[in-house]
């Protein structure tokens, strides 16, 4: 029975967030909801498509340098792998899909799985961190709070993922040799992400901060079609990152739906109208799959291609009378 639920577990989770969806527009009405699609242009669209595209490629040079692949991978080879994780870990239940992809990928070049897996975990959480620090500043922004009941929430945040900093240096680095089997690998993971140097994780964490700005710009852009005059950027970037959190829920796939009506929720208290932010992050999922999806394409036709080239180049060098045009 086990084996069989975790089998359905994708689709079930596929079902979940189509239906979450499908409550949001009949909660929200149809009408109303293909008004605030109306509303929208091309031109917004192909802008939220570029701000992912390019915070994605923001992400892959984020984990290539925390990860320390330089050593035996150029990032123009490192691109491709992580554009399929990212594909996969937007497909999948989850936040770490893309994660375990990548150290799939790398099974074959990286000498030290555990060390790479630890790296990854490190990025993770910082990422999750500097989400949970932006989302942190939304009552103050939207005035629910005043100083300084308002800097609580960041201050725990900071001292909180600090304090863990510190405690997980402090304990793991001798996990590793007192487990034994698959205990002793993710043990000695998650020492190697408490083991990253400080300067690698404060590299990641603006890098990450700018990764933010993009996927804010994308947000911001399609929310203005139909409200020009809310023009607070940040109030925008700590709603969507707040929203966000949502998805490291395994409840469905990469918070579909769960993502969705926490943002429609949350942009209510800004003064944002529901079909406007359900069609805004509908169709940013929608630019956001097809940037993975279609980058996906592109990278297996060139691989073709030069997989193709290289044979031809072997067969004139075999024999140049048979070489193919």
């Amino acid at each position: 029975m086990t084996q069989t639920l975790k089998r359905l577990q994708p689709w079930i989770a596929t079902v979940i967030g189509i239906g979450l969806i499908a409550v949001g527009v009949r909660w929200i009405g149809v009408h109303k909801l293909a008004d605030a699609f109306a509303r929208q242009s091309p031109a917004r669209v192909a802008i939220a498509f570029v701000a992912i595209a390019l915070s994605t490629v923001l992400g892959a040079w984020n984990v290539y340098r925390i990860a320390e692949l330089r050593s035996f991978l150029t990032f123009r080879a490192f691109l491709p792998i992580f554009w399929r994780s990212w594909a996969i870990g937007l497909t999948i239940p989850g936040q770490v899909g893309d994660m375990a992809s990548t150290v799939w990928q790398l099974r074959g070049r990286s000498g030290n799985l555990s060390f790479l897996t630890g790296r990854l975990i490190a990025d993770k959480i910082v990422s999750i961190g500097v989400i949970a620090f932006v989302a942190s500043l939304l009552p103050a922004l939207i005035g629910h709070t005043t100083f300084p009941e308002s800097a609580i929430a960041p201050a725990v945040v900071v001292i909180g993922f600090a304090v863990g900093f510190v405690l997980a240096r402090t304990f793991t680095s001798k996990l590793g040799t007192k487990q034994r089997g698959r205990w002793r690998t993710r043990a000695e993971a998650v020492a190697h992400a408490a083991a990253a140097p400080g300067s690698f994780i404060a590299v990641n964490a603006v890098i990450t901060c700018a990764k933010l700005l993009l996927t804010g710009i994308a947000y911001f852009v399609l929310l203005g079609a139909a409200h020009p005059s809310l023009r607070s950027f940040i109030v925008v970037l700590a709603i969507t990152q707040g929203a966000g959190l949502v998805a490291y829920i395994p409840v469905s796939i990469n918070g579909l739906g769960t993502v969705e009506l926490s943002a429609v929720k949350l942009f209510d208290l800004a003064g944002y109208a529901a079909a406007d932010v359900l069609a805004s992050y509908v169709l940013l999922r929608a630019a956001s799959l097809a940037a993975a999806w279609l980058g996906v394409g592109a990278i297996a036709i060139r691989r073709s291609f030069l997989r193709r080239d290289a044979e031809r180049a072997d067969v004139a060098v075999e024999d140049p009378t048979r070489a193919v045009r």
